[in-house]
Parts: structure tokens; sequence; C-alpha cells
């Protein structure tokens, strides 16, 4: 075990040395999801609360999607997705898996009002926000962190088109913390982390919210000519019936001017908070859609300013969301991905009567063509049931998507000069 040595907190990392479980999940793995005796990972797992004195039976354990979704523990539960956990409740134990990607720890270190929280962090959770959302909750002027174990970088890395984002990402992030590196393990292991926060009770903080530094397409503002001209480029390679929706994830509140300047019309943004800022700026500059994971309870921002919400893909947000909708289908059954089932779709497209099309995300892979099934898929199941819209494509297949019968395409780096051009 490592152990964080930070007052009013007990923290520990696992290695994969002092559990039961033999063979290829030798020995100390928490997951049940890797076809081990459950069992022993039973017998794993209480051996890790014990290290902290935590009740195994209250461990609060997140489905893990690689999202930017943090949740507030609660004692013994099991399922809700997300990817990070937070608590101020004194004796509170939390499970954060990980395996090829990170598990950190972020405590507020303010001493009056204690609080803590566990994440599972890949490149895609990074991409996502998973870190920015846990300090976001955590709030206070003052937070520590660490970081555990992990697969080292010879047996796992993301995608060439992903890596200038990664690193983008990982440098934008505002919680100092010291790290440590373990030998690399199987892609099967487990190396996670077991919190206990020792704290006193308090309500939720509701405080100063963390900073959230600014993300960029680059460290260069974007140059209004160079994406307009990339941008009728592109127009006159799609058609005039396909509606090109700039994905502004990364763009800063001041690049979006350049953006209206190129006359860009349409910009797609993922994060409710983001969507609010850069609406304050620019109004009317653009039209708005909500590309990013729709959270219920950020539905009503969504509301008042989105024209389309590509990605509804909850009960809970079909009943708050009041404007036309794209369902997002999960077409290649990635736990890291959104979206519904398609054989779900028929019960879901009678919980919410303003839904236009469809919208999906395939795996990533080098080759566009990979994407192809995934795309033609997606325009059959939009043909079965009489909808129109089709979501699919971003900047390095979206050639494919617009074969396949693309009406909209989501594009960051192919329009701001990054790869893909």
């Amino acid at each position: 075990m490592i152990r964080w040595d930070v007052p009013g907190y007990e923290v520990v990392f696992s290695t994969r040395q002092g559990g039961v479980s033999e063979g290829p999940f030798q020995s100390l793995n928490l997951g049940r999801m890797t076809g081990d005796e459950p069992e022993r990972v039973d017998e794993n797992r209480r051996r890790l609360c014990a290290e902290v004195g935590a009740d195994p039976e209250k461990i609060a354990l997140n489905r893990q999607q690689h999202t930017a979704i943090a949740n507030r523990a609660v004692p013994g539960s099991r399922g809700v997705p997300g990817d990070g956990l937070w608590s101020d409740t004194p004796g509170e134990p939390m499970l954060a898996l990980a395996a090829d990607c990170l598990s950190i720890a972020i405590a507020r270190a303010n001493g009056s009002e204690p609080a803590l929280a566990v994440l599972h962090a890949g490149w895609k959770g990074l991409l996502e926000g998973v870190v920015d959302e846990c300090v976001r909750v955590l709030g206070g002027s003052r937070l520590q962190a660490m970081i555990g174990p992990a697969i080292g970088p010879c047996c796992y890395a993301p995608p060439a088109s992903e890596r200038g984002s990664c690193a983008l990402a990982s440098s934008t992030y505002g919680v100092r913390g010291s790290a440590r590196c373990a030998q690399p393990a199987s892609s099967r292991s487990n190396a996670p982390i077991c919190a206990r926060g020792a704290i006193p009770n308090s309500s939720s903080p509701s405080g100063a919210r963390a900073s959230r530094a600014a993300r960029t397409v680059s460290s260069v503002s974007l140059r209004a000519d160079d994406v307009a001209e990339r941008l009728e480029r592109i127009r006159a390679e799609v058609g005039s019936e396909v509606t090109i929706v700039a994905a502004t994830k990364y763009v800063s509140v001041d690049d979006m001017t350049a953006l209206a300047e190129a006359r860009v019309e349409v910009v797609g943004e993922n994060r409710a908070q983001d969507l609010q800022a850069k609406h304050a700026a620019h109004g009317d500059a653009f039209r708005w859609h909500f590309i990013g994971h729709l959270q219920s309870r950020k539905a009503k921002i969504v509301n008042g300013i989105c024209e389309l919400v590509h990605s509804l893909d909850s009960e809970s947000s079909a009943k708050r969301l009041e404007i036309p909708a794209l369902v997002e289908v999960n077409l290649s059954d990635e736990e890291s991905k959104s979206g519904i089932a398609p054989d779900d779709l028929p019960r879901f497209l009678d919980l919410y009567e303003d839904v236009r099309g469809l919208m999906t995300m395939p795996p990533l892979a080098e080759d566009p063509e990979a994407s192809r099934p995934y795309f033609r898929r997606l325009r059959e199941l939009a043909e079965e049931h009489g909808l129109g819209e089709l979501s699919m494509g971003t900047s390095q297949d979206y050639r494919v998507a617009v074969e396949e019968g693309a009406t909209l395409i989501r594009l960051g780096r192919v329009l701001y000069g990054g790869d893909g051009r």
C-alpha cells in the first residue's frame, strides 16, 4: 500500500500486492468486471478497507465511464455513472478503481471545512474535465492532491490525433499535487484508491468555487482569416445541406470572437458552465447547440440558450428538457461512451416528443473508414423511426459521415488548425 500522509484523512493507494486473486488477476484485483472470481474480489476489497478502518459494506463505488461526473458519496452505493466521488461526511469510505488510468485524491486543506474527493482519470476523463469538476465541488482556496500508481506509457497511450489535447488539458489544472510512479503492471490490473475522510460534520461545500483555467485550442489566439479559409473549404466539400457545428470545448471566451469574424454560424459546447460564459459574452453572434453529456440538473441552462441538444440519453434529462433534441445512441457498446442501447430506442422515443434525430460517437480509430459501419447503422436506425437529423462525424472522419448521410458534423481541430487539416 502507498499511504498519503495528509492530516485529517485516511487515504491509501493499492498496488498489485497483498491480495488473494490468482492467474492474470494476481493478486490484489478489486474490479468485478474483469472475470475474476467475485469472492476473491470481495476479500481483496476487505483487505484494502482494513488499511483505512473502513466497512466494506459501506464503500461508495461509481460505475466508471470516463466522464466528468463527480457524485456525492452515499454509503454502499454502487453502479451510479461517474468517475469522481466526494464527501464532507466523517468516516465515509470511497473507492475509485484504475488500471491503465490514474487514481487521484484531492483534499480540501483549509482545516475548518474538510472534504475529500477520489477519482478515476484516464486521458478521456481528463479531456472531459473530471479533475476540474472535483476541484469545483470541493471548492475552497486550499487544495492538495496525490496521484497514485498507474500503468506506464509503454502500455497505454491515446491516439495520435488526441495527444495534443491531452497535453493541453493536463497543463490547465490548478491543483498542486505530488506524484509517485509504480512499475508498469499488467493491463488487467487495478491500481485503486480507497479513502475514508476523518472529518467533522458540515454541509456540502458552498463557499468560493475553485477557479478553472480557461482551456484554449492553442497558446496562440485563433486567427479569423485562417478559420474562415478552412470553413469555406469544408463547406465546399460537404455541401450546403450539411450543418457545420464548430466544437468550442477548447476555445476560450476571447477566441470566440475570431469564430464570429470567420462567419461561423453554429457552435457546439460541451459544458453548461462554459456555455453560459460564452453566451454571456457573445450572445446572438452564433446559433448555440449543446453537444456534451447532458446532466438533468443543467437542462435549465441549456433550455435558455440552445436551439438543439445532440446528446439526450437519460429519462431524467428528458423530463427537464424543453427544446428539440437528438438521441445519443451507443452503437459500439463501449462503457466509456454515453448513449442508449439501440434496442432501447423505441421506448426512449416515447419519453420525449421533440426528438429530431440521432447522434453517435464511434470508437476512436486512426482510419476514418473504421467509423463507416457505425454511421451507416445510425442512418438505418433513423430511417426505421422516421427521423431526419443525423449528428455524426468529427474532424477525423467527417467525410465518411457525410457519405453515410450526416446532416450535422461536429468539427474542432480541422477548423482551428490542428491534426486532421
